[in-house]
């Protein structure tokens, strides 16, 4: 939990921070190798992004609805980055001065996170700040 300064220690008025929700998604899935043979290999790729793009633009406007039918009173941001997932979350994290991320988990263990790598722990690892995973 932050600690906010007090009035007196600080000299500046203690305010409490407006809540911020920033959603991030990175695509997980590689790109495909096939071409379609009538939009070629650039335009097959184009469309691909196009609609991972809008997968995820649907899934945020699902969660301001969400947040708006709890009284969020918080302020929602959300970015779409391509790249390898974990690189690319800590690398948000870090380019925007993240307090801490809150990610999901498949909650894989064995030989299934052995083979299938976990973007979780590769973000735990290397996240400059506390990371929260939800299972």
């Amino acid at each position: 939990m932050r600690r906010w300064p007090s009035a007196r220690s600080s000299g500046r008025s203690r305010t409490t921070p407006t809540p911020t929700f920033t959603c991030s998604a990175s695509s997980t899935s590689p790109r495909p190798a096939t071409a379609s043979p009538s939009r070629g290999t650039a335009g097959y790729l184009d469309s691909w992004e196009r609609s991972v793009r809008e997968d995820a633009e649907a899934s945020f406007e699902a969660a301001r609805e969400t947040a708006a039918e709890r009284d969020f009173a918080g302020e929602i941001h959300s970015h779409v980055e391509t790249g390898p997932p974990a690189r690319t979350v800590v690398r948000f994290a870090e380019e925007h001065g993240a307090d801490y991320v809150v990610m999901g988990s498949h909650g894989r263990s064995g030989a299934s996170r052995i083979l299938l790598g976990s973007v979780a722990e590769g973000v735990v690892r290397r996240a400059p700040c506390p990371v929260l995973v939800v299972r």
